[in-house]
């Protein structure tokens, strides 16, 4: 009886872990750039491969590297597969790498490796760009360093002003507006 291989081997690359390196996998980690697509179909749901410089279809955007990408929206998000689960990718230092696993919105399906631990993936993984933008708040002042500050009558206002004299320039030329020669320099016109 043949068996067929299992395409989630060749996601590994060269080195392929063992069990305990799987279950202790963590994001953000390095992964080789996907130059080929090698993946069954079936196990690409919104997912298609384009090569650097290729036009993704429905966006004004090229492909910056040769990988996976997926739509949200209208927006392009580099993802690679490693043991059969996706990942947002970035490149940093011009390696690629595993930031976090795929966001459910992005459509894609997972089939992790035996021995992998998916949620570890989930709670190790770093935020990506749309989930800070989710996530952050304007600041606010209310707790602000500047309004604990007790006034002490020996302070000055304003550094520049406390002796009643008035600042010139903007510090980086120490001659003045009253300095200049209106006469001189100056072009002529007509």
């Amino acid at each position: 009886m043949m068996t067929t291989p299992d395409w989630r081997h060749a996601t590994f690359g060269v080195i392929f872990p063992t069990t305990g390196e799987l279950d202790v996998l963590q994001c953000p980690f390095f992964i080789e750039v996907q130059s080929k697509d090698s993946i069954p179909t079936e196990h690409m749901t919104n997912v298609y491969h384009y090569v650097s410089g290729q036009e993704i279809p429905g966006t004004e955007v090229h492909a910056p590297w040769t990988s996976y990408y997926a739509k949200l929206v209208n927006t392009p998000i580099a993802i690679a597969n490693y043991g059969g689960v996706w990942f947002e990718t970035a490149m940093q230092n011009c390696r690629l790498t595993a930031i976090c696993p795929a966001q459910s919105e992005l459509g894609v399906t997972h089939l992790a490796y035996q021995g992998m631990n998916y949620q570890a993936l989930v709670y190790s993984g770093e935020p990506t760009p749309a989930k800070i933008r989710r996530q952050s708040h304007p600041p606010s002042r209310a707790n602000s360093v500047h309004s604990q500050i007790e006034r002490d009558d020996t302070m000055p206002e304003r550094s520049s002003t406390a002796k009643g004299k008035r600042p010139q320039g903007t510090g980086d030329n120490p001659f003045g507006i009253t300095d200049l020669d209106t006469t001189m320099d100056q072009p002529k016109w007509g």
